[in-house]
């Protein structure tokens, strides 16, 4: 058995809980399970009530989860860990490893449960919060379950925001931990904030990058992914010139291929890859368009980044592009045409 010490330094002081709101959490498919508590009844009630939930897919192999959510009996610090031997260790990137001489120093008196949401690739603490563990009234078997019904309570009260369009024909929904870009007052083709909205190949604009067509924009937060190679990743909403269904399916653009067709809320979309090079930098997504109302509406994921090998080798990883798409494209099943 292991127990993790010590809290995480951005944790909030006082016990204060962390809203789950990063996208990491919301969007995540996977997790692995860790009870660390030393306790299997408390482990058996909190995983019963995670299948209860059935919010994510619970797999065995720690690394084909998106998430780690550990319970233990001390709380989560960069991976400082106690055995129940009392051997001192370290855990990083899920991997734990012995101290060759133990630090005591390490340890902390055990009087509440911890349930903790890690990145199981970073080792990003996401989430996390404390029961008190044990007596009459809280009942000792219980706390695991009741941390996960916290989670389960944050996470599926979550507040979401709506986009209509001006003229009212669309409205799709977004969680507020993704960033609504706005145009620049003072610079029309330019979406802020720059930090989210902005990269060398823009996200905010259409499948051939024109910010003009450009009617709504919705940017992936880059704070949670720094110290990769990520720039910006976007869902937008692009109104093109085509005044005609064939000329609204029709991609001038060389080497482009139809992926499929798809239907979001009742309305078929041709679905188009987007991608592109340009001195190092890298975009990637789709486009998926729809002629409604004599109009031609195309939806962009777009996800821009650099080159990994324009750094010296072990300066900057490999961000999870398969995580980011699917927080976009949560967005994109949300968007329906209000007027049919």
């Amino acid at each position: 058995m292991l127990i993790l010490t010590g809290f995480l330094a951005l944790a909030p002081a006082g016990g204060q809980k962390q809203m789950p709101q990063s996208p990491r959490i919301l969007f995540a498919k996977t997790i692995y399970f860790d009870n660390e508590t030393g306790s299997d009844a408390v482990g058996k009630n909190a995983l019963a009530q995670l299948k209860k939930w059935g919010k994510f897919q619970l797999v065995t192999d720690r690394k084909q989860a998106d998430l780690v959510l550990l319970l233990s009996a001390d709380p989560y610090k960069g991976g400082n860990v106690t055995f129940a031997s009392g051997q001192t260790g370290s855990v990083e990137n899920g991997h734990v490893t012995e101290d060759a001489v133990p630090n005591y120093n390490k340890q902390s008196p055990t009087r509440y449960a911890y349930l903790t949401v890690i990145d199981r690739k970073t080792g990003d603490n996401l989430w996390s919060d404390k029961h008190l563990w044990g007596g009459l009234l809280t009942g000792f078997n219980s706390v695991g379950e009741r941390l996960i019904k916290e989670l389960e309570g944050q996470i599926s009260s979550k507040p979401r925001e709506s986009f209509i369009s001006p003229d009212g024909n669309f409205a799709f929904k977004f969680p507020n931990s993704l960033v609504r870009c706005e145009r620049d007052s003072k610079q029309a083709d330019r979406w802020m904030p720059a930090e989210s909205c902005e990269s060398y190949i823009p996200v905010c604009s259409d499948f051939s990058g024109s910010r003009g067509a450009t009617i709504a924009c919705v940017a992936y937060p880059p704070g949670g992914i720094k110290g990769t190679n990520f720039q910006a990743a976007a869902l937008s909403v692009n109104e093109t010139n085509a005044t005609t269904p064939d000329g609204c399916l029709n991609v001038a653009e060389a080497n482009v291929r139809t992926l499929r067709k798809e239907e979001i809320n009742g309305v078929t979309f041709t679905v188009i890859e987007a991608g592109g090079v340009a001195a190092g930098n890298l975009m990637d997504g789709e486009a998926y368009r729809s002629f409604h109302q004599n109009k031609c509406y195309e939806l962009d994921i777009r996800i821009a980044s650099s080159n990994i090998g324009n750094y010296d080798p072990g300066t900057v990883r490999e961000f999870g592009r398969d995580a980011v798409y699917r927080n976009l494209k949560s967005v994109l099943n949300t968007f329906r045409f209000v007027k049919q």
